[in-house]
């Protein structure tokens, strides 16, 4: 301890603030005795905004968004303390750097002498009379941004001209693929598939029914249910972001992390293993029942990069597009430059990296974080085909595909240990506020596809299991000890999203080696659970879940999953500039805010899907890649059916 420091301490026990034996060994106020509400308050709020319409209502109106740190020239006691409850950083925001939204013309005239144009300089003054008069601190700006009304203009460029020319060339090819179906049904002929792939009395005929013709689909019904479940998941996971970027109830969120509800939303994400245990169960399981009919060699390699390229990148190649252009015409809000202007332009210097699915391997800001999975599904899925040709002769497929799960397992573990990562993500409130783009858990073990390799492969193995199963018409059903056994799979979920709370403790961090073990073991575990729940499910070994989960309900929302994930992370952003005032946090806000996000990216995900997913799937079944001849129709247009 600091000379300078240990005088400061005895000179505030003359105040009779605190004992001496409320102090640590280094000087420190142990966190238990700060962070009472009457600590809290005396601290300056972590954001503020001021009335951003009144502020605005002349040309020569200025309003900045400032980015600074407090200081003191001389010892202060209160930021001492800020500083020290700032620094259990698992809970607790970074409050000795602020981000507030200033109304220039109204706080700082008397800093602006002859109209002299707005600098660091005078916005620093501005702020340090305000908080020297309340706080007895001053402040040292690291950076701002400030916008008028004439800077809320909106004006077009280059890009905003192409990306237009590409929607009307979308717009075009559907209104005349939908027309030619129209001509063609009524001559009852058979036209060209490739134009016909661009019908929107097609796709929506092909989205709205609910009926399953073949046994295939019947046996993985109750996947609609579950992946809808997912994407709302995922989209409530994503609202609690929210309240970290533009919160105006900071001290309930750090105190919601003692509530076992929130920790088992903000310990979400480790439920996104579910994501890749059904992705590799679906490869694994149709690629199964293709080798029926058709030999499953290397020929099969290009084909399957192509038609997955294919499948997946139209649709997200016109998001990330309408996010690096139109998403700005949206116009500014108080909080433009925290959620609107940052992803603008990432998306413009990193779009590449994401239509090539390497986005998740590259560390710093990325255009539509949310998006890793979709390259970390990309490669799995690459990682999936190479195995299945590879071990399609073998008689040790399973025993092969289990080694591998338990090295992604071991592969976390060291990669965790090697680096000194978490055994989770951890919401750090700084952190969030900024989506993780500066935290190494998230950006190494669990966006990277070989964090997630042990679940895809579990779903892989799964898949060739239920298939052997399925031929040899086993039923499980006759095993009434299972369905018992079967019940509690939901609850052990729950138990091990919820043991991630014990990562977020109070004190230093688990030593690395259990924090390794602890990573390998909950994805290792989560997969593995829900892939016993995904098993009962096909296998049909209960009518509880499996009943709720084959509701015809999920079909139709369950087609659009994919769109309505691309979408839903762009009108997050939209709702949060849309707001003009900070956002207060309770769970009737959070649940209100995810339902209208889901709605809102639902309704868009329609059109999404009608006119650029669905088309490009329709000219993936027409080239019907998974035959070694592509049969092409008659090239002449028109052709008369028998």
């Amino acid at each position: 301890m600091s000379r300078e420091r240990a005088k400061y301490l005895v000179d505030l026990t003359k105040k009779e603030k605190y004992s001496l034996s409320s102090f640590d060994k280094n000087g420190k106020i142990p966190l238990h005795t700060v962070g009472r509400a009457t600590e809290f308050e005396r601290m300056p709020p972590v954001y503020k905004t001021d009335n951003y319409e009144s502020c605005l209502q002349e040309p020569s109106d200025v309003f900045c968004e400032l980015f600074f740190q407090l200081v003191s020239d001389e010892p202060n006691e209160l930021l001492y303390m800020i500083e020290e409850y700032s620094e259990y950083s698992t809970t607790h925001f970074d409050h000795t750097k602020l981000r507030h939204g200033v109304c220039v013309t109204q706080r700082c005239q008397n800093y602006i002498e002859n109209n002299t144009s707005i600098s660091e300089t005078i916005l620093e003054r501005c702020l340090n009379q305000t908080f020297w008069d309340d706080y007895r601190l001053k402040t040292r700006i690291q950076k701002y941004s400030c916008h008028n009304l004439a800077s809320r203009e909106i004006h077009i460029d280059n890009s905003d001209i192409a990306a237009g020319f590409i929607v009307l060339t979308i717009l075009v090819l559907n209104v005349v693929g939908s027309l030619y179906d129209v001509y063609c049904t009524s001559l009852k002929r058979k036209g060209n598939p490739i134009i016909l792939s661009f019908s929107i009395k097609r796709h929506w005929r092909n989205l709205i029914t609910t009926s399953h013709n073949d046994g295939q689909s019947n046996n993985i019904k109750g996947f609609n249910g579950l992946r809808c479940i997912i994407a709302y998941g995922v989209i409530f996971v994503h609202t609690t972001i929210t309240y970290y970027i533009i919160g105006g109830s900071i001290h309930e969120i750090e105190t919601s992390y003692k509530s076992l509800l929130y920790q088992l939303m903000i310990n979400g994400p480790i439920l996104m293993q579910a994501f890749f245990v059904l992705a590799g169960f679906h490869l694994a399981y149709k690629l199964r029942i293709i080798s029926e009919e058709y030999q499953l060699d290397w020929s099969i390699f290009p084909k399957a990069i192509f038609k997955r390229y294919l499948r997946l990148v139209p649709a997200y190649a016109f998001v990330l597009l309408m996010v690096a252009t139109w998403f700005r015409l949206q116009g500014r809000g108080p909080f433009w430059e925290v959620v609107g202007e940052v992803n603008i332009s990432n998306c413009k210097k990193s779009w590449w990296m994401s239509l090539i699915f390497i986005n998740n391997y590259v560390n710093g800001p990325h255009c539509l974080v949310v998006s890793w999975s979709i390259a970390a599904d990309m490669q799995l899925y690459l990682f999936g085909i190479i195995l299945i040709i590879l071990l399609k002769n073998t008689k040790f497929r399973q025993t092969i595909l289990m080694s591998l799960v338990m090295l992604g397992s071991v592969i976390v573990a060291i990669h965790t240990y090697v680096r000194d990562l978490d055994a989770v993500v951890i919401y750090r409130p700084t952190v969030a506020a900024k989506i993780f783009e500066t935290d190494p858990t998230f950006n190494e073990t669990y966006r990277m596809g070989h964090g997630n390799m042990s679940s895809y492969l579990t779903g892989m193995s799964l898949g060739y299991f239920i298939y052997e199963w399925q031929k040899k018409k086993i039923d499980i059903r006759k095993y009434s000890k299972l369905r018992i056994l079967y019940w509690l799979v939901i609850p052990m979920i729950v138990a091990l999203v919820l043991s991630a709370a014990f990562f977020y403790r109070d004190g230093p961090r688990y030593p690395r080696h259990i924090r390794a073990i602890c990573a390998a073991f909950i994805k290792t575990a989560s997969g593995g659970l829900i892939a016993i729940f995904v098993a009962g499910l096909v296998m049909k070994l209960e009518n509880v879940y499996r009943k709720v989960l084959e509701w015809d309900i999920w079909v139709i929302p369950s087609r659009l999953t994919y769109s309505i994930y691309l979408v839903h992370y762009p009108f997050l952003i939209v709702y949060m500039n849309m707001q003009n005032s900070l956002v207060h946090m309770s769970y009737l806000h959070m649940i209100a805010t995810s339902v209208v996000i889901t709605i809102t990216s639902f309704i868009f995900s329609i059109p999404l899907y009608l006119l650029v997913e669905a088309p490009f799937s329709s000219i993936l079944n027409t080239l019907q890649l998974k035959k070694t001849v592509i049969k092409q129709n008659d090239s002449n247009g028109c052709k008369k059916t028998k």
